[in-house]
């Protein structure tokens, strides 16, 4: 998400009133003051937990749920991802959220991610690093819901292959099993069309889906509109356009 000099609250509004769920992951808070007030002012059933560091380009990390239906028990900000020390340098920090739920009385962890971006090897060396460390985080004990922006640009190609290997390693269930795309850019080439691409991913540990019967993922705005297919300016729409080139993606666990 971008800050709100580039982006229309009245639009905001209107995607997150459509898409709002009881645990929800964002990036790239920069007015981290807006965010708070406009969740709180929008949503009273929930609330905000921002991370206090956000690498160089200061994009912080926000986790919005319902608390009425959970229990915040503690936040951890671990710095051991980025590969500084000092908390605006290097990229994002792993964002750590302890909850209990207040039906079933079960407690699990969410983990809120947006690890580097670029597509040279470096970047990817960089990523597989990243998702190693994060794999070493997950204990089997604990049930984990892993979300945000994991840069995953070569999703498709053989360069992707360490994101497919720590999904399969870590034994976790994707999103990107009925999701084509949650994102577009230029795609390199100005000839006036936008390509989509696949960065974003929810990620969820068998230990959580087993307490359900199932598990749903889906994308929405200009992803879904758009089919993950190419698209003008225009056919993107006020989504794009207004709020980010990323789209929502949801996972609904019934």
């Amino acid at each position: 998400m971008n800050s709100p000099y580039s982006t229309d609250p009245i639009v905001l509004k209107k995607i997150l009133s459509k898409n709002i769920s009881d645990l929800n992951g964002f990036q790239e808070i920069v007015d981290t003051g807006f965010f708070k007030n406009f969740i709180h002012s929008n949503f009273k059933d929930h609330d905000v937990i921002t991370s206090k560091c956000g690498g160089y380009g200061n994009q912080k990390l926000s986790f919005v749920y319902n608390k009425k239906k959970f229990q915040h028990i503690r936040t951890e900000e671990d710095l051991a991802i980025t590969g500084k020390n000092s908390c605006n340098s290097g990229v994002r920090p792993l964002l750590k959220i302890n909850l209990k739920d207040f039906t079933s009385k079960k407690i699990f962890w969410v983990y809120l991610v947006h690890l580097k971006a670029g597509s040279n090897s470096k970047d990817i060396q960089f990523r597989d690093t990243q998702l190693k460390y994060l794999k070493s985080q997950l204990s089997p004990k604990n049930a984990y819901v892993i979300m945000g922006d994991f840069n995953t640009t070569q999703y498709f190609h053989s360069e992707g292959n360490y994101f497919h290997k720590f999904i399969r390693d870590a034994k976790l269930i994707a999103s990107s099993s009925e999701i084509d795309c949650s994102s577009y850019w230029w795609g390199g080439i100005n000839d006036g069309l936008y390509y989509p691409s696949l960065l974003d991913h929810i990620l969820v540990t068998k230990e959580l889906v087993g307490n359900f019967n199932r598990i749903d993922f889906t994308n929405t705005e200009h992803c879904a509109q758009n089919t993950c297919q190419i698209a003008s300016l225009q056919e993107l729409g006020q989504s794009y356009n207004s709020v980010s080139d990323h789209c929502p993606i949801r996972a609904e666990l019934r």
